[in-house]
């Protein structure tokens, strides 16, 4: 799906909507949806606002979910951009959407799972997208309700990993997980 910069001839960058809406959370919420929010509020913020001065195009979200000792992995699609590699649960965040809002969709939409809590921010890594867009990966973990079953709809595989092993992932990743292990 390709995302407009510009939206509705109002001429506000893509993340100055991602500001608007996190605005807009921490004034009407405390608890959105469901779910508890364990990520300060101003973080976000803070996140969204470091990628529209660092001239980030596209904003991704990622989420460690752990079940036990693993994490979850999904294998992308070979045909698809950085094709057959392994990945954390992450997708793009849709125009005005909320950072919060978009971990508990992606990781609904890619593994069928539920998020009951996002607990810690892991860190980002930018990359060029296969569109050509300087894109920003923000990385959180994520409590689900259950860890199964996983029901992919967008990748070929997935895989409870063991921390205690290598996980077969980008040196971006390796370096999330690295966080993960220390938070």
């Amino acid at each position: 799906m390709k995302l407009p910069v510009w939206h509705r001839g109002k001429n506000l960058p893509l993340v100055d909507r991602h500001i608007e809406a996190i605005r807009r959370v921490i004034t009407h919420h405390t608890e959105l949806k469901g779910y508890e929010l364990m990520i300060e509020t101003t973080l976000l913020q803070k996140l969204a606002s470091a990628a529209d001065r660092d001239g980030v195009q596209q904003l991704v979200v990622g989420a460690v979910v752990q079940h036990g000792a693993n994490i979850l992995l999904l294998q992308r699609p070979a045909d698809d951009f950085m094709g057959s590699i392994w990945e954390l649960p992450s997708g793009k965040v849709d125009p005005g959407e909320p950072l919060d809002q978009a971990l508990i969709r992606e990781v609904k939409e890619e593994t069928g799972l539920d998020v009951a809590a996002i607990r810690d921010y892991l860190g980002e890594f930018d990359y060029q997208s296969g569109g050509g867009k300087k894109s920003r990966q923000l990385n959180f973990t994520a409590d689900v309700t259950s860890s199964e079953p996983v029901q992919l709809t967008e990748h070929d595989a997935y895989t409870w990993t063991s921390l205690a092993e290598e996980p077969p992932v980008t040196d971006a990743v390796k370096e999330v997980l690295r966080r993960y292990r220390v938070s």
